[in-house]
């Protein structure tokens, strides 16, 4: 199965696909009902971690997909899947700001490694963005296992130095 028979599958279960993506924003609604709690310290804050991974990691993938899909293929924006392409993303933003109303999103447990891996999927859609549109060619002779590799020595690298650029200091390393 490819992504895009996955995608295909997944657009056609708008049912199941809008009622998982409607639970994040209902229990972070819920759990705001327990006030404002500036310091981070309620037992709320697992509930808020859990709701931060549930929502970062298909948004993540939902922001690269459609980013990929639209810059990269050259895809209309009009024939995407609303519930595939759009509605992860829109329910990632909606969940961490309803999150980030009851408590800071630095006192989520966790939240900085999604912050952090947000900022370097970033980076490198932003990377490959740039070499795609300059028509620099690099011509790959190796299996996939080289270009597993480089790829991960080239994301470490860039970790390391974003790590640099922003101080070093990892905020879930306390």
């Amino acid at each position: 199965m490819t992504i895009h028979e996955l995608a295909q599958y997944a657009g056609e279960q708008p049912a199941l696909i809008g009622g998982l993506l409607a639970i994040p924003p209902v229990l972070a609604l819920l759990a705001m009902l327990g006030g404002r709690d500036p310091a981070g310290r309620g037992r709320r804050r697992y509930l808020f971690t859990a709701l931060v991974y549930l929502v970062a990691i298909p948004g993540m993938l939902a922001t690269v997909l459609t980013a990929y899909v639209l810059f990269f293929l050259g895809g209309d924006l009009l024939q995407l899947d609303i519930l595939v392409y759009f509605a992860p993303i829109a329910t990632m933003v909606l969940t961490l700001a309803l999150v980030a109303r009851t408590t800071p999103l630095s006192n989520v447990p966790g939240f900085g490694r999604i912050g952090g891996l947000m900022l370097m999927l970033g980076a490198a859609f932003a990377l490959a963005l740039i070499l795609q549109k300059t028509r620099i060619w690099v011509v790959f002779v190796g299996g996939l296992g080289t270009l597993l590799i480089i790829g991960l020595v080239l994301f470490v690298a860039m970790r390391v130095g974003a790590a640099r650029l922003f101080g070093g200091k990892d905020p879930d390393r306390r």
